[in-house]
């Protein structure tokens, strides 16, 4: 990104080339928006869990529980889409 004589951003060729193939990257691979949307929840999360610890659990603390959290909550969709519509496995 470079700024023009109006100092604002203009994107170049190169800019917009990686945010397409960062694009298509995200619509074939779904493991990797499911990855991010993890991630990015996981950052909501962590905070609200070290809130209501009172500082009795650290940083990293937080963040894991957090992160087990998430695959809980995963497991439990992939399990109750099994149990209910077993023919798609």
């Amino acid at each position: 990104m470079k700024l023009n004589k109006a100092n604002e951003f203009c994107l170049t060729n190169n800019t917009i080339e990686t945010i397409q193939n960062i694009s298509d990257r995200f619509t074939k691979n779904p493991v990797a928006k499911v990855l991010f949307l993890t991630m990015s929840l996981n950052l909501v999360i962590a905070p609200a869990v070290m809130a209501a610890s009172s500082n009795e659990i650290t940083r990293n603390t937080a963040y894991a529980i957090a992160l087990l959290y998430c695959v809980t909550i995963a497991l439990s969709i992939y399990l109750f889409t099994v149990i209910f519509q077993p023919e798609r496995f």
